[in-house]
């Protein structure tokens, strides 16, 4: 049987978090990590948009400003090795 814990919702809940944060850190994998200069200024660009607006706006409108896209879902996807890379 299926937990209240396992609706939708929750599953969202407990997911959302974890996909943003992952869309995030893809933003630093893309500069490359290798990269001090790219990852100074992907670092600049989360300080201004993701800490610096914070609970100002809508966290899709955040990301879009951070990422210049729209939320994907498929990083959580690849991360939980549901996608391939």
């Amino acid at each position: 049987m299926f937990s209240p814990a396992a609706t939708p919702r929750a599953t969202t809940a407990i997911n959302g978090p974890r996909c943003s944060r992952r869309r995030k850190h893809e933003a630093f994998e893309e500069a490359g990590l290798d990269d001090p200069e790219a990852l100074a200024q992907t670092g600049a660009r989360f300080r201004e948009t993701v800490l610096g607006l914070g609970g100002s706006m809508h966290p899709a409108e955040v990301f879009k400003a951070f990422r210049g896209r729209s939320p994907d879902p498929k990083a959580l996807l690849r991360h939980n090795g549901l996608l391939r890379a």
